[in-house]
């Protein structure tokens, strides 16, 4: 640890940790900045406060991989910003007589199931996660002379499709192509 004189005559520690950090991060005139870590790049008279290896501000702010708020942000409480839901945004497709095929796009709800039950009839399955009155599913209809329907319960979403080219609207494969299936599951 280096001493140095202070106002006043005062000692003025500086911390290994300072000197560690003034010496590996790119930045010149911030006298009101706080950086932990190393290999940062702030700009030039920042109000700023730095977390972490390798990130780069260029306005005043916060910079961190990682930001955890417990309580309030500005003034709000955090539960009222942050979503209070899990959820699963796939594109479903089915052809034939084979079980769908998902390309998920985000997933925070767990590895769902999906099998072909019957004709025009699909199960996606996740043991206790679909809670009953606080589940929203919704799937897009893409396919001309077709009509997709999906139902909820305790362990599975059910995604029923029907040719409604046919008079009597029978339940019919090959109607999932990409269709978009949103499913948000609600604290």
């Amino acid at each position: 640890m280096a001493i140095n004189k202070g106002p006043g005559n005062g000692e003025q520690i500086v911390s290994i940790m300072q000197g560690y950090n003034n010496k590996t991060n790119v930045t010149t005139d911030n006298h009101n900045s706080i950086i932990l870590g190393s290999g940062n790049v702030i700009g030039d008279r920042l109000n700023a406060l730095v977390v972490g290896n390798g990130l780069i501000l260029e306005n005043d702010g916060i910079a961190t991989t990682n930001l955890t708020v417990t309580n309030t942000l500005n003034g709000r409480a955090v539960s009222d910003i942050l979503p209070t839901y899990t959820k699963y945004i796939a594109l479903i497709s089915q052809s034939s007589t084979a079980a769908p095929t998902v390309i998920e796009l985000e997933n925070t709800i767990g590895p769902i199931i999906w099998t072909r039950t019957a004709v025009g009839t699909y199960l996606g399955t996740l043991a206790g996660v679909f809670t009953t009155g606080k589940t929203y599913a919704m799937i897009s209809n893409v396919e001309p002379n077709g009509a997709v329907r999906i139902e909820t319960g305790l362990n599975y979403i059910q995604i029923i499709t029907t040719n409604l080219h046919d008079p009597t609207a029978v339940l019919h494969d090959n109607h999932l192509k990409d269709n978009t299936l949103e499913i948000r599951v609600y604290e």
